[in-house]
């Protein structure tokens, strides 16, 4: 993992402890959470000091979400039952509860690649293999969901988040080689 400033200058490189690292988070703590593949989410300071390393993830770890003292987790693959699921962590790595199970209908999962904590603590998750974005509160109940085939926006394996300072989504759609943009609602604004 490398650190860059604003204008693109080289600051530093986090080094992975492990297999393969996925996605980052950083925490109200001021740590950086690093999702691991190979089973874990790694623990630095911004300087790059590894602090803990949380084994033991099942699903191979790809994306992680921190708000407050929880740790979001969603997963690269499904290797059968029980893992299309989205596990819900204190910080420290102790499993708080999950929710999600295998199929298509609202709560239900393909693949759930990459989780993001919005300004209110809602957490959006990427359906990879649905073609969706499903959004739960805080606690893993259902609220909504939006993309698909069918509907708009359009969207074919969706992975990876970033959200702006005003609560836009912003979606890697990956099957569609696109970024889109979507309201804090979930409204369509624009692909790049």
């Amino acid at each position: 993992i490398q650190v860059f400033d604003e204008l693109g200058n080289f600051k530093r490189k986090l080094s992975s402890v492990g297999n393969d690292p996925r996605e980052i988070a950083i925490g109200s703590d001021d740590l950086v959470y690093l999702a691991d593949t190979g089973d874990k989410v790694n623990v630095f300071t911004k300087a790059g000091d590894l602090v803990r390393t949380i084994s033991g993830i099942p699903g191979r770890p790809f994306g992680v979400s921190i708000f407050g003292n929880r740790m979001a987790v969603g997963q690269e693959y499904s290797s059968g039952a029980g893992q299309d699921v989205i596990r819900i962590y204190d910080v420290n790595g102790s499993l708080i509860k999950e929710f999600g199970e295998s199929g298509s209908g609202p709560g239900q999962f393909k693949e759930p690649r990459n989780v993001e904590h919005d300004s209110t603590g809602n957490l959006w998750v990427s359906d990879y293999g649905n073609h969706r974005i499903q959004v739960f509160d805080g606690n893993g109940t259902y609220l909504r969901e939006f993309g698909e085939y069918a509907e708009s926006p359009f969207l074919h394996n969706p992975s990876a988040f970033a959200l702006d300072s005003v609560g836009n989504h912003y979606v890697s759609d990956t099957g569609s080689h696109r970024v889109v943009v979507l309201s804090p609602l979930g409204q369509f604004l624009h692909a790049i």
